[in-house]
């Protein structure tokens, strides 16, 4: 699908370099505009042609989180974990000696809001004590602004993968192809 949406955006970049030209065009009130200019036939085919490729890196955006993004969160949380461990090891060790309840299997929703960030930030999602019993899948976070943590910390995963982050620009770079200049497909 990629060598395709890539062809799409090359045949279109041939066209642009074979039949643009610059030239003024007067407009009805008289003025002048300097700007690229084809034929009509050549705007439509290019237009066609950058219709279906930006549907195509469309695709191939969605088919990349649909297939990859829990890989991405899980390796994101894993080595976020790991160095929350040793950024706060001083705090961890002074918590695990007064006795403290967010080092026992408490459920999350028992644990203050401080106490169950510390547990996200240091044990990760997949800690017990934010399982639900009925169903391993689920998340119980016990307070919402850990929700929101949470997901924010997966959507940074995800926004941060270099091949996500690849398939954005692409996507953006069909879209101004398409809407500002067919110049964009070039690049």
């Amino acid at each position: 699908m990629r060598d395709c949406s890539t062809l799409l955006a090359l045949a279109a970049c041939i066209l642009v370099l074979l039949f643009y030209e610059y030239n003024v065009e007067f407009t009805e009130n008289g003025d002048a505009m300097l700007g690229p200019t084809a034929p009509n036939e050549i705007k439509e085919a290019i237009s066609i042609l950058g219709y279906i490729q930006l549907c195509t890196a469309f695709l191939l955006l969605m088919g990349e989180l649909y297939t990859r993004a829990h890989l991405i969160i899980k390796s994101g949380w894993r080595a976020y974990v790991e160095e929350n461990r040793i950024k706060y090891q001083n705090l961890i060790n002074s918590k695990k000696d007064q006795g403290g309840e967010g080092y026992s299997v408490v459920k999350a929703a028992d644990l203050s809001n401080t106490e169950a960030r510390l547990i996200l930030l240091t044990s990760g999602p997949y800690s017990p004590e934010f399982e639900v019993e009925d169903n391993p899948d689920a998340k119980d976070f016990g307070h919402v602004m850990v929700r929101l943590e949470y997901m924010w910390t997966c959507t940074s995963f995800i926004i941060s993968n270099g091949k996500v982050l690849f398939l954005v620009i692409y996507m953006s770079l069909s879209l101004l192809g398409l809407f500002v200049s067919p110049v964009f497909y070039s690049m």
